[in-house]
């Protein structure tokens, strides 16, 4: 009896352990990408991504977190979304907290997610505003990237643009924009000389390989070329199996709805349509369980090299 309730003892630590292990202990998860063409300034280069906080909190004014990045060595920060945990949510303090403890916020960018409120109010209401999220991220220092954003080095420059203003971009028939800003995109998307630049796409959504067979096939897209996706979205299944991997991520391209995906399009690096795609799985959780395991949270360092 004795022995069975200390192995029962022991399990539950372990558990405990575990779920600690998986909520709490952050990971920073490094990888090294190679493009051709890139310039020679940006041998180097390398972008910290920061997504799907989901209003996670990481010790006291997340220090833990902040201490984490700030041992960091990054030349620029990228937010790819779901920063808070419902659109109608308006608890910002945990990342405005993350965002004032951080030390360099350098370019830094901001693209949503499906949790976070649209970047602007509904037309009836906007009179030119952005919402409470967007002006906030922006009084600290960083910018929301709804359109095109040039970096440049020693006079050398690569461009960063939401992919949605790519797509919009490469459609052929845009007589009926989306967005008001879809006009003066236009020009701008046009002088920045998308096809002789490198071209990083920001976006809180990974892009499936038949979202892109949709494009390839659909003669109406063109989209630019795209040197590299990065994205957040998937949470790497939140739950994740030992020697398995996923049990499901969120997209609505696969079949049953993302149950049992392939395991090589969960997390990481991979490529597909000539496109480099690099997937975060993230800092916080949501859905029904509202919980990891097996599955840390983790900033990235993505370091870009000529190829």
């Amino acid at each position: 009896m004795k022995k069975a309730a200390l192995i029962a003892a022991v399990g539950i630590m372990i558990g405990i352990g575990l779920y600690w292990h998986s909520n709490a202990h952050i990971q920073v998860v490094k990888e090294t990408l190679y493009i051709d063409g890139l310039p020679e300034a940006f041998e180097g280069f390398t972008l910290l991504q920061i997504t799907d906080l989901h209003e996670q909190t990481f010790g006291s004014r997340q220090d833990k977190l902040t201490e984490v990045i700030n041992e960091l060595d990054y030349d620029m920060p990228i937010f790819t979304g779901d920063l808070l945990d419902d659109e109608y949510s308006t608890n910002t303090q945990p990342v405005y907290d993350l965002i004032e403890g951080m030390h360099n916020l350098n370019d830094a960018l901001f693209v949503g997610g499906n949790t976070d409120p649209d970047a602007f109010l509904p037309v009836y209401e906007r009179d030119g505003m952005k919402n409470i999220l967007v002006e906030g991220l922006s009084e600290r220092g960083v910018t929301l990237l709804d359109s095109v954003y040039r970096i440049e080095r020693r006079g050398e420059s690569i461009i960063v643009a939401d992919f949605d203003m790519l797509l919009r971009y490469g459609t052929s028939n845009r007589t009926n924009p989306q967005s008001e800003h879809v006009a003066a995109l236009d020009q701008e998307m046009i002088n920045a000389d998308l096809e002789e630049s490198v071209v990083l796409s920001i976006y809180h959504y990974p892009l499936p390989d038949i979202r892109l067979d949709i494009y390839k096939e659909d003669p109406a897209i063109n989209l630019p070329d795209i040197d590299l996706h990065i994205a957040g979205h998937y949470h790497g299944g939140e739950i994740r199996i030992p020697f398995y991997g996923a049990l499901l991520v969120p997209e609505a391209y696969y079949s049953r709805f993302g149950l049992f995906p392939p395991q090589d399009r969960v997390k990481g690096l991979w490529e597909y349509a000539g496109i480099q795609q690099y997937v975060s799985t993230g800092l916080g959780s949501s859905g029904f369980l509202n919980t990891r395991l097996f599955n840390p949270p983790e900033v990235n360092l993505i370091e870009l090299k000529r190829g």
